[in-house]
């Protein structure tokens, strides 16, 4: 559904054979995946995957947690992350992976077949309160800045 990156360093969020995946690929050198239990959805839900950092530094592992509609249904180490840019020539792709794989458990183009209404990406959750209004703040700006 989302990827980030490809072989080299990045990130995937997929659904394969009816479960729920999330990888993060360390710099080609490891890959590290979370999966949930086979999916006993049918018909329209809400899928998603929590990534919490064990410190607030580039590089860190953390916890990845799986969700189908808000409830856990898969959790796993993620031991390290790419500490720099993913990638300069595979950008973020929605609905299919176009670019390399970041993994080798599917070949591209690897088409989401269901029916995307949205996709989110927070990146705010884990900012106290003070710190998400400062991050909306200079996001605006720059926003505004750039129109």
């Amino acid at each position: 559904m989302v990827t980030q990156g490809g072989w080299f360093g990045g990130y995937a969020l997929y659904v394969r054979d009816d479960r729920l995946f999330y990888v993060q690929n360390f710099v080609g050198l490891e890959r590290f995946t979370v999966q949930s239990e086979p999916l006993q959805v049918r018909g329209p839900c809400k899928l998603g995957v929590e990534f919490l950092v064990d410190e607030n530094k580039p590089g860190t592992g953390g916890t990845a947690t799986l969700f189908v509609d808000g409830k856990a249904v898969g959790s796993g180490r993620i031991g390290r992350t790419v500490p720099f840019l993913y990638s300069t020539s595979e950008a973020m792709n929605i609905g299919l992976d176009a670019g390399t794989t970041v993994d080798d458990t599917y070949t591209t183009p690897f088409k989401f077949t269901g029916n995307l209404q949205e996709i989110v990406v927070d990146l705010l959750r884990q900012l106290t309160s003070e710190e998400q209004k400062k991050e909306r703040v200079a996001v605006a700006k720059a926003i505004q800045d750039n129109e």
